[in-house]
């Protein structure tokens, strides 16, 4: 309306006095050439009040979350401090903003008014001349009078138009996140092993995570990697759940690279128990399923099978019991075993357990590895994890350093050839066979 209106404004001004229009027209573009470039600061502004607001919520919300640790430690005076901080500087900046918009529209008035009071003055001057008439001066002024709050409108516009960009940009940049690809169309299946094949991995930016990586994970027994912290075994699964991609090289099912099964085909073939459990408000049962439909083989029955049915059976309701919002009512160990009949449900061709059963009590993580030799005859299962007495169940270890596999074989084969876990394992044997000996010992009333 604004726009129409300065349209129609300026085209009558133009007929009624064209003596008085051109320097009219001339006050009316330097005013709003004037106003643009003072709302062109304003969009630096908004944006560091909007990076101020993301930053002050993200951290809130960080220390809601991790409250335990927080109280935990005694650190909450120094988060309290930090919030503050955040918050002040966030509050700064807006009053900034506030002032830079005020300052706008103060000078938008205040030059208006010159402008008004000059084009005034001139026309008089006019008249006197004899060059315009008091009518037309006084039906010009008039126009020129209306044209002046359009222009300040159309400049208020701008501003909010400035603002809602930043914060459409932000949304197009979360619409305009790399879309994860999934050009094949074959089905997933998996006879002989899952290989990994010459895969190098970097980070954006970053230092090389594998080069050359070769291994593989075999149908018919338990593999598991050993190495350090930030070694990339996590990175490992996360490239075999086509999470992300090699820079070079190929990961295969048999023969097939993973790049020609459909994604959400080899989403469902590749099951990956965590070791830090996302669970949702609801039963026991939703948060197994996660949508899901229930196979031709109930989930009591799979349980049953698992041998888990008496850890569910603790439960006064069964499946059926509410865990409350983030399973607040669950434990560690508890979360970590519904994540594995979560993966263990779909029956996966390749089943990662990646620090999966940590937390897990004696009892349990002896039911999930007795599951996992029976899972193993039809499928290929990685198990990933920082205790060395469950890697001596794996059938095969390889050893994971500096990007590469620098030795692999079974338990036996490590201890014999020495290395860092040939080492370790030799320890605990050692370890076991002493108190063995002792026991021994005391058993036949021999000294120790």
């Amino acid at each position: 309306m604004d726009v129409l209106m300065l349209a129609g404004s300026l085209v009558y001004l133009v007929v009624l006095a064209p003596a008085f229009s051109a320097i009219a027209l001339a006050a009316m573009a330097v005013f709003a050439i004037v106003l643009v470039t003072a709302a062109r600061g304003l969009k630096a502004d908004q944006r560091i009040v909007m990076r101020d607001y993301a930053a002050l919520e993200s951290t809130y919300i960080d220390s809601l979350t991790g409250i335990s640790e927080i109280i935990g430690f005694d650190v909450s005076g120094g988060f309290v401090r930090m919030l503050t901080t955040m918050y002040r500087q966030y509050q700064g900046r807006t009053k900034r903003l506030g002032f830079t918009q005020a300052r706008i529209v103060f000078w938008a008035e205040g030059i208006g008014g010159v402008l008004l009071t000059a084009v005034f003055a001139y026309g008089a001057v006019l008249v006197i001349r004899g060059g315009m008439l008091v009518g037309q001066m006084v039906g010009a002024y008039s126009v020129l009078a209306g044209i002046v709050p359009s222009v300040v409108r159309l400049v208020d516009a701008n501003v909010a138009l400035q603002g809602a960009s930043l914060a459409g940009a932000r949304l197009l940049d979360l619409s305009l996140s790399e879309e994860e690809r999934s050009e094949g169309r074959a089905d997933v299946r998996l006879v002989g092993a899952v290989h990994v094949d010459r895969v190098s991995f970097a980070w954006p930016r970053g230092s090389i995570l594998f080069k050359d990586l070769s291994l593989s994970i075999r149908v018919g027994c338990i593999t598991g990697p050993w190495g350090p912290s930030g070694s990339g075994k996590s990175t490992l699964a996360d490239i075999l759940h086509r999470k992300y991609r090699p820079d070079s090289g190929s990961v295969r099912f048999d023969d097939t690279d993973i790049s020609q099964f459909h994604l959400s085909g080899l989403r469902a073939a590749v099951g990956v128990v965590p070791e830090s459990v996302k669970i949702f408000n609801g039963a026991l049962r939703s948060n197994i399923l996660l949508g899901r439909r229930e196979g031709h083989v109930p989930i009591e029955a799979r349980i049953v099978e698992l041998g888990l049915a008496p850890f569910f059976s603790r439960f006064a309701r069964g499946l059926e019991t509410i865990v409350g919002e983030t399973g607040q009512q669950l434990s560690t160990g508890e979360r970590q075993v519904v994540a594995f009949v979560r993966a263990m449900i779909a029956r996966p061709r390749l089943l990662i357990i990646d620090e999966g059963v940590n937390t897990v009590d004696a009892l349990t993580s002896e039911c999930i590895y007795q599951a996992l030799i029976a899972h193993s005859a039809t499928s290929a299962v990685l198990v990933i994890t920082h205790d060395d007495r469950l890697l001596a169940r794996c059938a095969t270890v390889f050893v994971l350093e500096r990007g590469s596999v620098t030795a692999s074989g079974a338990p036996r084969e490590h201890i014999g050839r020495g290395g860092e876990l040939g080492q370790l394992w030799q320890r605990r044997l050692t370890e076991a066979q002493a108190v063995l000996g002792d026991e021994r010992s005391r058993g036949t009333g021999e000294p120790t």
